[in-house]
């Protein structure tokens, strides 16, 4: 490595130089660089290691061999799923789902193990150790700060990742939305961007500094704004967060995932982000959520979730590329639109050398929704009163004609020539019948013409009543409900209730009191005392 043109580095600032390791062949390298001043020799000692990558095969084992859906209702769907494991070494790239008929839909891999961060706004964020024990950038160091956003909100001021301190110009390292702005701060030193309403899905944000040099801001790899900022020199002593500022404000509302923070200027360009980020030699910390929060580099900066930060299923990845000793579900939405039997097939290809195509059987049924119902209405009258009940039938589907026993109470009789029909039953005949205490009504039409209409009264029928007040059932039983082609199109029935009031011609007596002190009286002696009687009857 060399340089040849010489540099000067004012007081107080730096300069940012890239070291390469470029490997010609598998083993160890070890070499020194050397960095001269006018008076003074420093050295770094470089090391690195190149090895032949071992490639490993997938292996893809499919759980279900067939997924049957059931009935389902026309205009409605169901959504089952094929459970895929990846039993091998390598990852198990999914490179072709597909369902026949169209009836039959794949939909995204969902891999199970996957998780996001939830936070709400109010309290929650992940809580790390100091930020210089961790080793964060800071001072003047080059960083890259990144992260998966998806607010709930723009409102405010939105923590994404903070160290640092807030009480000093040019201490704090932080990126964060403050209303619609994407934002880093150095604190009193800031670069922003307008970026709009975030809310939409999952946003790659970064921030990335070159020690002395320029910093640039971006939003799913697109180069928003970039300044050169003077006099940077984050703190060391104050802890990392994510979702708030240290010092418990700014908190973030919604979900953030796949967090890493860089020791260099990772982006300096457009460029397309990574679903799932990546440790390289440049990596301080990562974290990608999936069950803990423990990092996927080898420091183990393993965080906490504080307030009510919690891990929730989702978050950011490539739904083709399932790793290994992972399952995924693919899911599959069945949307009849036909009253028919459905058969299909999803085929699954991968990159199992040994299985690279494999299917399962997929059926289903759509049915129509039907409801054709009989109803009783409740009716209320005085006893020895008549009184006329209602008969109602709300159906989806034809009905020409229908039938059926209503149980009528000790005390209840029908009232002979009192069935009436109402314009619904235009072209119908109605004849009602007694078998014991139980009236059996029928109504048909000699050219078989439909109901006018699928809701309301379709008859009325009178009863006289002698029974006591009480509350009595009307009872259905033996309903038909006759469809154009003669089957009986009946789905169910509503009672009704029957209310006998008390009379207006009866008596009631009442007391003027239930109870009479006469006190104390003296032999011989006699007192009298009122005791009036009511009748509050008509």
């Amino acid at each position: 490595v060399s340089l040849d043109d010489s540099f000067t580095i004012i007081g107080g600032s730096s300069y940012a130089t890239d070291i390469g390791f470029y490997p010609i062949a598998e083993g160890i390298y070890t070499d020194t660089l050397k960095v001269h001043t006018s008076d003074e020799m420093v050295t770094v000692l470089l090391y690195g290691e190149s090895a032949e990558v071992i490639p490993y095969g997938p292996d893809v084992h499919v759980t279900e061999e067939e997924i049957s859906f059931g009935d389902i209702y026309l205009e409605s769907d169901s959504v089952g799923h094929v459970t895929v494991t990846n039993a091998g070494l390598g990852d198990l790239v999914f490179e072709d789902l597909s369902v026949t008929p169209d009836v039959f839909e794949v939909l995204d891999p969902v891999h199970t193990h996957r998780q996001t961060v939830s936070l709400d706004g109010g309290d929650d964020y992940v809580h790390y150790g100091n930020a210089g024990n961790i080793g964060l950038p800071t001072g003047n160091s080059s960083f890259t700060s990144e992260a998966w956003i998806h607010p709930d909100d723009m409102d405010n001021t939105q923590t994404i990742t903070s160290w640092g301190s807030y009480n000093n110009t040019n201490q704090a390292n932080q990126l964060k939305l403050t209303g619609t702005e994407l934002r880093h701060s150095f604190r009193n030193n800031d670069l922003y961007s307008d970026v709009g309403d975030l809310t939409d899905g999952w946003h790659h944000v970064a921030a990335s500094y070159t020690s002395g040099g320029e910093r640039r801001l971006f939003l799913d790899g697109v180069l928003l704004a970039s300044d050169t900022p003077g006099g940077v020199g984050v703190n060391s002593g104050y802890d990392f967060n994510v979702g708030r500022r240290n010092n418990g404000s700014d908190y973030f509302d919604g979900f953030i995932d796949e967090v890493r923070i860089s020791n260099y200027a990772i982006y300096t360009s457009d460029f397309t982000p990574q679903l799932e980020l990546g440790v390289d030699g440049h990596t301080v910390g990562l974290w990608h959520y999936d069950g803990s929060y423990e990092d996927a580099t080898s420091y183990g900066h393993t965080g906490s979730g504080s307030g009510g930060a919690s891990l929730v299923a989702g978050g950011v990845y490539d739904a083709e590329v399932l790793p290994p000793d992972k399952v995924a579900w693919i899911p599959i939405r069945f949307t009849p639109v036909d009253e028919t039997d459905y058969a299909g097939i999803l085929v699954v290809m991968t990159n199992d050398p040994d299985e690279s195509v494999l299917s399962v059987d997929l059926s289903g049924t759509g049915i129509q929704y039907h409801s054709n119902v009989l109803i009783l209405g409740d009716v209320e009258v005085e006893e020895g009163g008549d009184v006329r009940v209602p008969v109602s039938i709300e159906n989806t589907d034809v009905v020409t004609g229908f039938q059926f026993d209503v149980t009528l109470p000790e005390g209840v009789m029908f009232m002979t020539d009192s069935l009436f029909l109402t314009t619904r039953a235009w072209d119908h005949e109605v004849e009602g019948d007694m078998i014991d205490n139980v009236l059996r009504i029928l109504c048909y039409s000699m050219n078989n013409t439909p109901l006018i209409s699928n809701t309301g009264m379709v008859l009325e029928f009178s009863i006289l009543v002698s029974a006591a007040p009480n509350y009595y059932p009307l009872e259905i039983s033996e309903v038909l409900l006759n469809g154009e082609d003669g089957s009986n199109e009946y789905t169910g029935h509503s009672n009704g209730v029957l209310t006998v009031l008390p009379s207006g011609d009866v008596s009631y007596l009442r007391l003027s009191t239930d109870y009479l002190n006469f006190g104390v009286v003296s032999p011989n002696d006699s007192l009298d005392m009122e005791l009036i009687l009511y009748n509050d009857g008509t």
